[in-house]
């Protein structure tokens, strides 16, 4: 992945997160959840168990993607929200079988 940009952040106190919009660059395939997970904490100084990618959208025939996700203050909040789908997808995979 070449670059991660911020489009829009936006605060959800009610659910303790944040909604982020991000662009990212790459070459060759669409990174993965993981990878983009990792670049989101850096950037955002956030923990990536809170981080929960909902969407990520490739342009037809560009090498970038749109990214939609959800950066929670505490895993309580995940918890209690969040659909257990959109958590489990970012997992390794050998985190998912401890689950």
């Amino acid at each position: 992945m070449k670059e991660l940009k911020i489009l829009s952040e936006t605060e959800e106190p009610l659910f303790s997160r944040k909604a982020v919009k991000a662009k990212i660059l790459f070459d060759g395939a669409t990174p993965s959840r993981e990878v983009v997970k990792e670049a989101l904490g850096k950037t955002l100084k956030a923990d990536t168990a809170l981080i929960a990618i909902t969407r990520i959208d490739t342009l037809y025939g560009q090498n970038e993607a749109i990214l939609l996700c959800r950066v929670y203050s505490d895993a309580g909040a995940m918890k209690a929200v969040e659909r257990n789908h959109f958590v489990a997808r970012g997992l390794k995979k050998e985190d998912k079988k401890e689950e």
